[in-house]
């Protein structure tokens, strides 16, 4: 019993037309395949919104829209580099992971996956989604905490100018000192 002639074949020359894949695999691929997408930071995900700031303050350490043109130092250019060669490392190692795992086809069981645990997968990413096209006030409090950390004078001023209040213990010292 051989095949028809043009039928695709797997290893051990069973037709691969017709095989299904548990809902499963398919659903904990396509999430793999997601996760894999955000950490990665392709496009239009949230983790390309981080690398894009990233890469936009490497290539203008000054902000946008100050006016002054800063050189780019070459350890920035380096850093540039590696971000854009980390991100295509990571998405060959992770497809290559991907389809071991889930696209291949093995003689283990399929895993046992209830409904409700999808809810947390979902959340999660739909989250994700969210923080893109969220992503201004999150990038306006990261903008304003590395200006604080930058200058951190307001901070120093406000801890400076607060009143010492005693601890429990050099109260209790204080009320024994005093008559």
């Amino acid at each position: 019993m051989h095949p028809a002639k043009g039928v695709n074949l797997d290893d051990d020359q069973k037709a691969v037309v017709g095989q299904v894949i548990p809902w499963t695999m398919a659903f904990l691929g396509l999430s793999f395949i997601a996760c894999a997408l955000l950490i990665i930071g392709m496009p239009p995900l949230s983790g390309f919104i981080g690398k894009l700031g990233l890469l936009s303050a490497l290539l203008n350490p000054l902000g946008l829209g100050n006016g002054s043109e800063a050189p780019i130092s070459n350890a920035a250019w380096g850093l540039l580099a590696l971000l854009i060669l980390s991100g295509l490392a990571s998405l060959v190692a992770f497809s290559r992971l991907g389809i071991q795992r889930f696209w291949t086809p093995a003689e283990r069981p399929s895993p046992v996956l209830r409904r409700l645990e999808c809810v947390p997968i979902f959340a999660l990413l739909g989250l994700s989604i969210a923080l893109t096209f969220k992503a201004e006030p999150l990038l306006r409090y990261t903008q304003a905490a590395a200006d604080a950390l930058n200058n951190p004078q307001q901070y120093v001023m406000a801890v400076l100018g607060t009143r010492a209040v005693p601890s429990p213990e050099a109260r209790a010292a204080l009320l024994e000192v005093q008559p």
